[in-house]
């Protein structure tokens, strides 16, 4: 066990933190591995419990780790990083990440929209749209469970073989010939529950990064409203912001 430098202007919480770290880089803790916990840190190195939870939560904060509420804290696997800045399917992402992507389909069925998806998607209550509910894989592990709502008047004699190739976007460009535009989102975090947590193979309770929007043909008509549960320890998100100057 690595010995502390009490003297150091180094806060003890790093120090700690950086040998967790170097454990983790050294590959001597893996992905699914479980580290040492606030009460195991505070014996090991004679320190507060408040020191330990320091420690840890560096390490959360850097992606490193993720916390499962009365489980522990697990090393992270790699996480992928996606830009909001290009509008692009998931297919499309995982292709240009040199992952394979893949999805299994959990649901394919037409019924009447609610209030809400009537006013996102700009048509009357009577008019029919899909709800296509599919598993999202990276070289066979699962990343997210996708939701995605479309109007039936939009892409009819839609079907659920159509979707075999996993881009839904390859679809409406090619099959139906409609220019996408643009797409507006909103990010949130959310918990998951028995149903996902078993799909997305983590434990229940843990952090779902949840990606809410409406994709726009390109004469601003929406086209697709979508909702995207992503796992936390394994994917975020990235922009960039630019400030812009007023007289």
């Amino acid at each position: 066990m690595e010995v502390l430098d009490r003297n150091s202007y180094t806060p003890l919480y790093q120090q700690i933190g950086e040998v967790l770290r170097t454990r983790i880089e050294k590959g001597e803790l893996v992905p699914g591995d479980q580290i040492p916990s606030e009460n195991e840190l505070t014996d090991q190195y004679r320190v507060s419990r408040n020191t330990a939870r320091l420690a840890i939560g560096s390490l959360i904060l850097d992606g490193l780790v993720y916390r499962v509420k009365g489980r522990g804290t697990f090393v992270a696997a790699e996480r992928l990083s996606d830009g909001l800045m290009h509008l692009e399917s998931f297919t499309e992402e995982m292709h240009q990440r040199g992952l394979e992507p893949g999805s299994r389909m959990l649901n394919f069925s037409s019924e009447l929209p609610s209030k809400k998806m009537a006013r996102i998607l700009k048509i009357k209550k009577k008019d029919k749209i899909y709800r296509i509910d599919r598993l999202r894989l990276a070289d066979g592990k699962p990343m997210a469970i996708n939701i995605a709502y479309l109007s039936v008047h939009l892409c009819p004699d839609l079907s659920e073989k159509d979707l075999a190739s996993g881009s839904l976007y390859a679809l409406l460009e090619n099959q139906y010939n409609y220019q996408l535009g643009y797409a507006e989102y909103v990010i949130k975090i959310s918990y998951a529950d028995e149903y996902q947590a078993e799909l997305l193979a983590v434990p229940v309770d843990s952090a779902l990064l949840v990606r809410e929007g409406t994709t726009y043909l390109e004469d601003g008509t929406p086209i697709e409203h979508t909702l995207l549960l992503n796992r936390a320890d394994r994917y975020e998100f990235t922009f960039r912001a630019v400030r812009r100057l007023t007289g």
